[in-house]
């Protein structure tokens, strides 16, 4: 029964996933996609990312500008939850510790390279 209990107010976040998808499409579709960390990829493709960290991308193709994109976390519904149950008994508070108590702020990011001015 005690092992019931402590299982159900450790925090909501401790049981959702760490990452989470983000997907970056445009034009051109042949532009490689690179996010500090994550390695190179062609556009459309997914990337698995965590939860809680920050992520800085960039967007190449020869004869188009370069264009940048940043992607951060914010606290999530379920690390919402945990610091209202804190309120109430402090173990919720552990699930802040967890990746799951954030989501990114967004997943997905469109761009539209333009081609360089000569």
């Amino acid at each position: 029964m005690a092992f019931c209990v402590s299982v159900n107010t450790i925090g909501c976040s401790c049981f959702v996933p760490w990452s989470q998808d983000f997907v970056v499409a445009g034009n051109p579709k042949d532009a490689q996609i690179m996010i500090k960390g994550e390695g190179v990829k062609q556009s459309g493709e997914t990337y698995r990312l965590r939860r809680d960290r920050s992520y800085f991308g960039e967007i190449r193709r020869d004869g188009y500008e370069d264009e940048y994109f940043y992607v951060s976390p914010e606290i999530s519904f379920w690390g919402g939850l945990d610091i209202v149950g804190g309120c109430v008994l402090i173990l919720p508070l552990i699930g802040l510790a967890s990746p799951g108590s954030h989501v990114l702020n967004k997943d997905h990011y469109f761009y539209n390279l333009k081609p360089v001015q000569q």
